[in-house]
């Protein structure tokens, strides 16, 4: 893989949901916090520069991954939301830019590499795709959104589990 790799760590949640006051991405999974995890394992896929993403008052989660660049998305708007701020960080950047959620600990390196390498291009004769979504399926699809993928394998939509149509959540 020679293209260049950047990536955007997604961390401006608040971990309510777990009942705690830490910034969810600070809990602790082994030993290391789960943004520390999905940062080494970003540095060992070959990430060139990193850009988090945090959410105001959140100066302990840009105190720990410190010295990397932090930017703060305002107001919670959503995931495509969140990649805003971060986008004059990486203003002139020429690669591939990773999108990877902070609360992510068990992402492995060779995933990150897959992802990049198939969006550059690599082992295809078509044109390179301008994006690379992973998804997973899983036991439980109620609490969690859609990729919707048309009968050619193209990503059609990316839906949220509450605004899913019937035909979605089937």
């Amino acid at each position: 893989m020679t293209d260049a790799i950047a990536a955007i760590v997604l961390a401006a949640g608040d971990g309510t949901r777990m009942k705690s006051n830490r910034p969810k991405v600070l809990h602790e999974v082994a030993g290391r916090s789960m943004i520390g995890h999905v940062l080494a394992a970003l540095e060992r896929a070959g990430v060139d520069r990193t850009v988090v993403v945090t959410a105001p008052g959140q100066e302990t989660v840009r105190e720990a991954v410190a010295p990397l660049t932090c930017v703060i998305q305002e107001t919670p708007l959503g995931t495509a939301d969140a990649v805003k701020p971060a986008r004059d960080e990486l203003a002139g950047f020429d690669g591939t830019v990773l999108v990877a959620y902070g609360d992510t600990p068990l992402i492995m390196p060779t995933t990150l590499v897959a992802l990049a390498s198939a969006r550059a291009g690599e082992g295809s004769d078509d044109d390179p795709p301008a994006v690379v979504v992973l998804g997973f399926e899983t036991p439980d699809p109620a609490r969690y959104g859609r990729l919707v993928v048309g009968a050619d394998g193209m990503l059609e939509a990316i839906v949220e589990a509450g605004e899913a149509t019937d035909e979605q959540l089937a």
